[in-house]
């Protein structure tokens, strides 16, 4: 997400300068956010933020959910999001090297099915298997590798237009077909002489090898990694709630075996606004298979647990003056 400090951080400053005006015991109270909530008298402070264009100030309670306005307005582009809302509350650690948040996650109804997939599955690598094959095929004219073979066995048996297409087609796919380029190389090495079978098959062979490589990756991945890239959009290490150790953790975010809550850990911010500790969490859709981001916000923890939205965007969507969303 690109930062835009001078448009979001307008609330963080009220609230440093209200933190300020308690210190020195002088000056009008400052008037919270709306939507912050009115701070308990333990000095805890909560706020639902639903993408207004100003977000709460600093907090021990946050939610961030997706409002109805906003589905509303976006119609099939809200289709498919797979979480309603989520609730950050602080997490003591020991040790003040990390901050941390408890996560409680509302998922829309479904949406675990969805989130809980490899990031690659063997249709992908089908599917990448049958364009390198066919973009091979195009340097000849021909559909399918039966007719490529049958072209191939005709230009051997003396064709001299088949031996052109043959002889002009390879010479190109030797120059910008990495894998045609590689089975040539591998069957020469090997001392085999050219048969358009056994070269097909060479050729299938090494595009299967790398489209297989990312869905032998995907399917050792634990399911906590699955859910949080696919469901959550975190770009971080994903790890279970149970591998958490309070006193020495690894930033992260850790999941309960529900997937319903989690903590996640991360740095302690100097100040509300420190680019260098933000964390971000992301609203995702699923449609027809196919994930993509909706909306998402960048926060920060400072070590006395006060969260602060530091940022906040909606993909397509912004409200205008008015508060009403538009498409951007």
């Amino acid at each position: 997400m690109s930062h835009r400090p001078t448009i979001l951080t307008a609330s963080v400053l009220l609230s440093l300068l209200a933190l300020a005006g308690c210190a020195g015991g002088s000056g009008d109270p400052t008037q919270p956010d709306p939507g912050a909530g009115d701070p308990a008298d333990d000095g805890s402070s909560s706020a639902v933020y639903e993408f207004t264009r100003e977000p709460p100030g600093m907090l021990t309670s946050l939610t961030v959910a997706i409002p109805d306005d906003l589905r509303e307005a976006a119609g099939p582009d809200a289709e498919g999001l797979l979480v309603d809302s989520v609730t950050l509350t602080p997490h003591e650690l020991d040790g003040v090297k990390h901050c941390a948040v408890n996560v409680a996650i509302e998922w829309a109804d479904g949406a675990l099915e969805l989130a809980n997939k490899p990031a690659t599955s063997q249709a992908d690598a089908d599917a990448d298997i049958e364009k390198w094959t066919n973009s091979f095929l195009d340097y000849f004219d021909v559909e399918t590798t039966e007719e490529w073979i049958d072209l191939a066995e005709r230009a051997q048996g003396g064709d001299a237009q088949a031996g052109q297409t043959i002889a002009e087609g390879m010479e190109a796919a030797d120059q910008s077909h990495p894998y045609a380029a590689n089975a040539t190389r591998e069957l020469r090495e090997q001392g085999l002489a050219f048969e358009p079978r056994l070269f097909i098959e060479k050729m299938q062979e090494l595009i299967a090898a790398d489209a297989n490589k990312p869905v032998d990756e995907a399917a050792e991945e634990s399911e906590e990694a699955n859910v949080a890239r696919e469901g959550l959009g975190v770009p971080g290490s994903v790890y279970p709630l149970a591998d958490l150790n309070e006193s020495a953790p690894e930033t992260g975010l850790y999941l309960a075996p529900d997937f319903a809550s989690g903590i996640n850990v991360g740095s302690c911010a100097a100040n509300p606004t420190d680019d260098d500790a933000t964390e971000t969490f992301t609203f995702r859709t699923s449609q027809d298979g196919e994930g993509a981001d909706f909306a998402e916000f960048d926060y920060t923890v400072l070590s006395d647990g006060s969260i602060t939205v530091v940022e906040a965007e909606v993909e397509d969507y912004e409200r205008d003056v008015n508060g009403d969303w538009i498409a951007k």
